[in-house]
């Protein structure tokens, strides 16, 4: 066994043998599967994870159902027992592990509801409709090519399938399309600026067709995003959106409360995605945007220093928020009672998918307290990377067989959605209490070696 020297990656790699011997008290498999009880402390079975709802994902349009969504409940991910080692990395100074496993067989299932509706579903759909149509310039209607919602479609699958921040924005997006629609749909602030509001003259509608030609163009310079007066008005539409999304919070919630608010969740979305964008606010191609979305870490922006902003920026923030008054004020005496939104075609049921998961990635920390000879490890898992499986959910059955059997053949075919699942169900395997049941396991049989 090569350690290098270093006793303590000698002592790291019997651990991690030990937990895979199944005639020993550590066997991983087992403890997963049936919990035991190891020097007087209990370990609790893990078969399975919980994962958290997916509410009212817009899926296609139909001539017959309307605009279909579809919500997932009581998602589990089991199966977890399956789990099979691949390989274990010590860092030569044992301060730190890489550890790779793979599950041979993962069940993910829950309840799902189907909903065909008279209304628009999608946030970005009802964003795009509402925008006030205003004269393009010819040079960008010659520039562009296909309608923007068929361009966002088409840019959604290039997000998912380039790595890095993309899968995540993909994720976060419809996560929260659900306030976002709530808010894109009606008579508010924010939709008021959105239809009128001009930077330099033009309203958001000239700056969709900037979007749109250099979209159309990605790699072409002469079609570029991010000059200060888009970015000016990007700002402006994000910091009217951020208002009115605070002003739905319900005042005095709590920090419990909060985390199953919809719009507190919202809240920190925009204000993460701002954290991440607004350093990389300049002009360039969009062929360069999605270059540096592929190759950004999802979760390296930080939202406990506020963000740095360059005057572009604040003047717009600033001119936003003392127009805020204004336009809720003009939203209210537009406001009057509109028709609820009415559900003409519902099937409800259940789903299931079983799949053998591709090689999952944990890295944790070691700490080593103690002196020669007498040092004690502790192993902490931190986090996982892994590829993205694509997640194709059977529904097994639905309340309505003609409706359930059409929405399947759509979902067959939504790779963006089967991948936004996917996404979901790495982050389930890659939650707090899976990395401390194997931390804990790991720390039980190091103890035994220490």
């Amino acid at each position: 066994m090569e350690t290098n020297g270093n006793p303590n990656v000698a002592i790291l790699k019997q651990a991690w043998n030990l937990i895979w011997d199944s005639s020993s008290q550590y066997y991983l498999p087992s403890l997963l599967k049936n919990g035991g009880t190891i020097g007087g402390d209990k370990i609790e079975p893990m078969q399975s994870t919980t994962l958290s709802d997916i509410k009212n994902i817009p899926i296609y349009k139909s001539s017959t159902w309307g605009d279909v969504d579809i919500s997932l409940t009581s998602l589990v991910l089991s199966g977890l027992p399956s789990i099979q080692k691949k390989s274990f990395t010590p860092a030569d100074d044992a301060s730190s592990v890489t550890i790779e496993v793979v599950f041979q067989s993962l069940d993910f299932k829950g309840n799902f509801e189907a909903d065909g509706k008279g209304l628009t579903g999608c946030a970005m759909d009802e964003a795009e409709a509402n925008a006030n149509p205003q004269p393009i310039p010819p040079e960008l209607a010659a520039a562009s090519s296909g309608d923007n919602m068929t361009l966002a479609t088409q840019y959604r699958g290039n997000l998912m399938s380039g790595g890095g921040g993309g899968p995540s924005l993909v994720a976060t997006y419809y996560d929260n399309n659900d306030p976002m629609y709530q808010i894109t749909s009606g008579t508010n602030s924010f939709t008021e600026a959105w239809k009128n509001y001009p930077t330099a003259g033009q309203k958001t509608s000239y700056y969709m067709a900037v979007t749109n030609a250099a979209a159309s163009n990605p790699d072409n310079n002469s079609f570029t995003v991010g000059d200060t007066n888009y970015n000016s008005h990007a700002i402006y539409m994000q910091t009217m959106f951020y208002k009115e999304t605070i002003n739905r919070i319900p005042n005095g919630i709590s920090a419990e409360e909060a985390q199953d608010d919809p719009f507190s969740n919202l809240k920190e979305a925009i204000l993460g995605f701002k954290g991440h964008a607004l350093p990389q606010a300049y002009q360039r191609t969009v062929g360069s945007v999605m270059t540096t979305v592929s190759n950004t870490n999802p979760n390296g922006a930080s939202l406990a220093e506020p963000i740095e902003e360059p005057d572009w920026a604040r003047e717009a923030r600033e001119a936003a928020e003392r127009d805020y008054p204004k336009w809720a004020a003009q939203a209210a005496e537009k406001e009057q009672a509109k028709v609820d939104q009415i559900t003409t075609y519902t099937s409800t049921g259940n789903f299931d998918f079983t799949f053998t998961s591709p090689t999952i990635t944990f890295t944790g920390t070691v700490t080593i307290t103690g002196t020669p000879p007498n040092e004690t490890l502790t192993v902490d898992v931190t986090k996982l990377s892994a590829d993205i499986p694509n997640i194709k959910i059977n529904l097994l059955n639905g309340s309505d067989p003609s409706f359930t059997s059409d929405v399947q053949s759509e979902l067959n075919d939504a790779d963006w959605f089967q991948s936004t699942l996917g996404t979901q169900v790495n982050n389930s395997l890659g939650a707090e209490n899976v990395r401390n049941q194997l931390s804990t396991i790991i720390n039980k049989a190091l103890a035994s070696l220490t």
